[in-house]
Protein backbone atom coordinates (compact mmCIF):
# COMPACT_ATOMS: atom_id res chain seq x y z
CA UNK A 1 0.00 0.00 0.00
CA UNK A 2 2.76 2.45 0.94
CA UNK A 3 4.70 1.49 -2.19
CA UNK A 4 1.65 2.26 -4.37
CA UNK A 5 1.22 5.67 -2.74
CA UNK A 6 4.90 6.51 -3.24
CA UNK A 7 4.77 5.29 -6.85
CA UNK A 8 1.67 7.42 -7.49
CA UNK A 9 3.34 10.46 -5.93
CA UNK A 10 6.42 10.04 -8.10
CA UNK A 11 4.21 9.63 -11.18
CA UNK A 12 2.39 12.87 -10.39
CA UNK A 13 5.69 14.68 -9.80
CA UNK A 14 7.13 13.37 -13.06
CA UNK A 15 4.00 14.38 -14.98
CA UNK A 16 4.13 17.87 -13.53
CA UNK A 17 7.81 18.19 -14.44
CA UNK A 18 7.10 17.13 -18.04
CA UNK A 19 4.19 19.57 -18.33
CA UNK A 20 6.24 22.37 -16.77
CA UNK A 21 9.10 21.64 -19.15
CA UNK A 22 6.78 21.69 -22.16
CA UNK A 23 5.29 25.00 -21.06
CA UNK A 24 8.76 26.45 -20.61
CA UNK A 25 9.73 25.79 -24.23
CA UNK A 26 8.83 29.40 -24.88
CA UNK A 27 11.35 30.39 -22.18
CA UNK A 28 14.03 27.80 -22.95
CA UNK A 29 16.51 28.44 -20.14
CA UNK A 30 15.01 26.32 -17.35
CA UNK A 31 13.29 23.93 -19.80
CA UNK A 32 16.69 22.55 -20.84
CA UNK A 33 17.03 21.06 -17.35
CA UNK A 34 13.40 20.48 -16.29
CA UNK A 35 12.03 18.68 -19.37
CA UNK A 36 14.66 15.91 -19.58
CA UNK A 37 14.45 15.40 -15.81
CA UNK A 38 10.70 14.95 -15.97
CA UNK A 39 10.93 12.61 -18.96
CA UNK A 40 13.58 10.45 -17.32
CA UNK A 41 11.67 10.28 -14.04
CA UNK A 42 8.38 9.47 -15.77
CA UNK A 43 10.04 6.79 -17.92
CA UNK A 44 11.60 5.27 -14.79
CA UNK A 45 8.25 5.04 -12.99
CA UNK A 46 6.08 4.06 -15.98
CA UNK A 47 8.36 2.56 -18.65
CA UNK A 48 7.21 2.84 -22.25
CA UNK A 49 4.15 5.00 -21.63
CA UNK A 50 5.66 8.33 -22.65
CA UNK A 51 7.28 7.20 -25.93
CA UNK A 52 4.19 7.63 -28.17
CA UNK A 53 3.70 11.14 -26.82
CA UNK A 54 7.35 11.99 -27.40
CA UNK A 55 7.14 10.76 -31.01
CA UNK A 56 4.02 12.86 -31.61
CA UNK A 57 5.68 15.89 -29.99
CA UNK A 58 8.79 15.48 -32.15
CA UNK A 59 6.64 15.28 -35.31
CA UNK A 60 4.80 18.41 -34.23
CA UNK A 61 8.05 20.29 -33.55
CA UNK A 62 9.56 19.28 -36.90
CA UNK A 63 6.43 20.46 -38.75
CA UNK A 64 6.38 23.69 -36.77
CA UNK A 65 10.05 24.25 -37.59
CA UNK A 66 9.43 23.69 -41.31
CA UNK A 67 6.51 26.11 -41.35
CA UNK A 68 8.59 28.74 -39.53
CA UNK A 69 11.43 28.25 -42.01
CA UNK A 70 9.07 28.82 -44.92
CA UNK A 71 7.86 32.06 -43.33
CA UNK A 72 11.38 33.46 -43.07
CA UNK A 73 12.54 32.38 -46.56
CA UNK A 74 10.30 34.86 -48.37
Amino acid sequence: MVKRVINFGISVLATLLVILGLLMIFLPGPAIIILPLGILLFNKVQPGKIEPYLRAFMRFMSRAGKSLDSLFKR
